[in-house]
């Protein structure tokens, strides 16, 4: 068994974003913390960010970004809007 170390990814990357100055994907990392902020106050709004974050991780290329975003967009959705059929539909 393959153990993915999921927060260790997305540290690692951070660090390399903010060493390489590349402000597009650093934009990126930025909607993980918005989303988090707004998670349980404003869940509809934390699931267009994870939505927006989709669409720039796609215009940069970036599948695991990509895939990151829409699970979380399908979490905001299930447990913090609490809307399962649109959750289960997304996924």
């Amino acid at each position: 068994m393959k153990y993915v170390d999921l927060w260790g990814w997305y540290n690692r990357l951070e660090s390399q974003y903010y060493h390489e100055g590349d402000s597009a994907r650093i934009k990126l990392l930025s909607y993980n913390n918005r989303k988090w902020q707004l998670k349980e106050k404003d869940p509809e709004r934390a699931y267009a960010l994870c939505q927006e974050a989709v669409g720039l991780a796609q215009r940069l290329n970036e599948p695991w970004w990509e895939a990151y975003y829409e699970y979380w967009a399908c979490e905001m959705l299930t447990y913090y809007v609490g809307d399962w059929q649109r959750g289960l539909d997304a996924a």
